[in-house]
């Protein structure tokens, strides 16, 4: 893949929200892995994931919303940006001066979970998490450096998703 941006409420380069599974892998091949997860008590709180290790990236089709990509999220290695030039191992400053100079709109902290057992609270350390709620974005920085970025769609007041348009 050409260098790319993660575009809030869209997605990146030919990947959008919307799309089904076997679309996705249409476009970025085979992923290194795939599987289902039950995220909930509901039979609808099922997520199917196509993670591409080599990309950074995990993506996640939800039962809720007919299997259709609803979450993009980084992982190690990621080299693509959040818009122009927000990138994993950007400092609080810079990202939050990049997110504005970017008009994101608000900053909001997010509570990290307080009912966390002794290995999730370990790995907790140094965690902290921010949301752009303007655009479906949440950013979670490690010891002080961006280390995830989670894009999500759009949401009408209804909180019914607006689907990006091809």
């Amino acid at each position: 893949m050409t260098k790319c941006k993660l575009l809030p409420t869209i997605g990146f380069d030919k990947v959008r929200f919307g799309m089904k599974a076997a679309q996705v892998k249409a476009v970025l091949g085979k992923p290194d892995e795939e599987y289902d997860e039950q995220l909930g008590d509901s039979p609808d709180d099922l997520s199917h994931l196509l993670i591409y290790g080599d990309l950074g990236l995990s993506l996640s089709f939800d039962k809720s919303e007919d299997f259709r990509l609803v979450d993009i999220m980084t992982e190690d290695g990621c080299q693509l940006t959040l818009g122009d030039d927000i990138r994993l191992g950007d400092s609080f400053e810079e990202v939050f001066r990049k997110a504005q100079k970017a008009d994101y709109g608000p900053i909001e902290e997010c509570e990290i979970d307080d009912e966390l057992d002794d290995d999730e609270e370990e790995e907790a350390k140094g965690l902290a998490e921010y949301e752009l709620p303007d655009v479906s974005v949440n950013l979670w920085f490690k010891y002080g450096k961006l280390d995830t970025i989670q894009l999500g769609p759009e949401y009408g007041d209804d909180d019914s998703i607006i689907w990006p348009e091809d």
